[in-house]
C-alpha cells in the first residue's frame, strides 16, 4: 500500500503524518495503528525545483501536479489516498 503526498516542508509533513497524526490521512493512520510505524518506509519520489519568487499558490500548484501524476499512476486499490483525483481516472 502507498500514500502519495506532496509538501513544501518534508520534515514537518513527515512529523504530522508519522508522529502526531495531525492533518493526516485516516486510512494511513489506521494502518500505522494496526501494523506499527516500524512496518512503514518513506520514499521521496521527486524533489522539485520551485522557480525563485514563486508565490505560495504557484508552489502548491506545481507540487499538486506531480502528486496527481503519481496518484493516477497507481491502482486505486493500492493507495491509502481516498477520492483525490478519482474523477480523473480512466475507467
Amino acid at each position: 500500500m502507498l500514500y502519495v503526498g506532496s509538501t513544501l516542508s518534508s520534515s514537518l509533513r513527515f512529523h504530522k503524518h508519522l508522529i502526531t497524526g495531525e492533518q493526516s490521512n485516516a486510512n494511513l493512520q489506521a494502518a500505522i495503528v494496526k501494523y506499527g510505524l516500524g512496518m512503514f518506509t518513506v520514499h521521496i519520489f521527486k524533489v522539485v525545483s520551485i522557480p525563485m519568487g514563486a508565490t505560495y499558490n504557484v508552489e502548491k500548484d506545481i507540487l499538486l501536479a506531480y502528486e496527481k501524476e503519481y496518484i493516477l499512476a497507481v491502482p486505486s486499490q493500492r493507495l491509502y489516498n481516498t477520492n483525490k483525483y478519482m474523477a480523473d481516472r480512466a475507467n
